[in-house]
């Protein structure tokens, strides 16, 4: 397999089988935007533009082979995508490829991916890890540590998109914390900032690394801890 087919199949190992994925490199030849989705793309630049074509074809063919008809996928004020009535999705895409998924939502009702290919500069890692993140991967080499870093910027990112539909609540790189589960590449991202509306807030997932990429991703039902408030 080349290593986009790599990718795409360890990201569906790692989901359960409820969830569709599909991974597609940003040069593929897809359809344009349909013209009801055509606006959101007017004033971007041509990358952009197949950004969004790529994201909106992967997750539109998800849903057509899930039997639901051909048709655009709008976006709501906040810039989320409006997603098929029971469904749920989520697109990320990295400089090069793109990745998609969606469910049914009664049998996922939480769902987030996010892919990277950068790694975080020592310049941002304040801005992404929490300082107890920070204390916990300072013993690293320099590259190591940008390596990890760029993997807990990835599962916050992928946490957020998961429970943002249901919560409509923003969420900050320091709003929440990431823990590594006793499984090999399990996590755990948990709302621990105090005075949150969605304090104790978690959900489950993985954190991956596949070639250049580092990826993550959320499913299943957001549940609510207790934690020091």
């Amino acid at each position: 397999m080349d290593r986009l087919a790599v990718l795409e199949a360890t990201l569906r190992a790692h989901f359960p089988e409820e969830v569709s994925l599909a991974a597609l490199s940003l040069d593929a030849a897809v359809p344009p935007l349909l013209p009801e989705e055509a606006p959101y793309a007017e004033r971007a630049v041509p990358r952009r533009q197949q950004e969004l074509a790529v994201g909106r074809y992967l997750a539109r063919r998800l849903l057509f082979e899930r039997g639901v008809p051909w048709a655009p996928l709008l976006r709501r004020e906040d810039r989320t995508v409006v997603w098929p009535e029971g469904f749920v999705g989520s697109i990320s895409h990295t400089k090069d490829i793109c990745v998609a998924a969606v469910a049914r939502a009664d049998e996922v009702p939480c769902l987030g991916v996010d892919i990277e290919a950068s790694t975080v500069s020592a310049a941002i890692q304040p801005k992404i890890l929490r300082p107890e993140e920070q204390a916990e991967l300072s013993h690293l080499p320099a590259p190591e540590l940008a390596r990890r870093a760029t993997g807990v910027f990835s599962a916050k990112e992928a946490f957020y998109k998961a429970q943002y539909p249901t919560t409509e609540t923003f969420l900050g790189f320091m709003d929440v914390r990431l823990t590594h589960e006793a499984q090999p590449q399990r996590v755990t991202v948990r709302v621990v900032r105090p005075g949150s509306p969605l304090l104790g807030l978690q959900l489950s997932g993985f954190l991956v690394e596949v070639d250049a990429w580092v990826a993550s991703g959320f499913f299943g039902a957001c549940q609510t801890v207790d934690v020091d408030r």
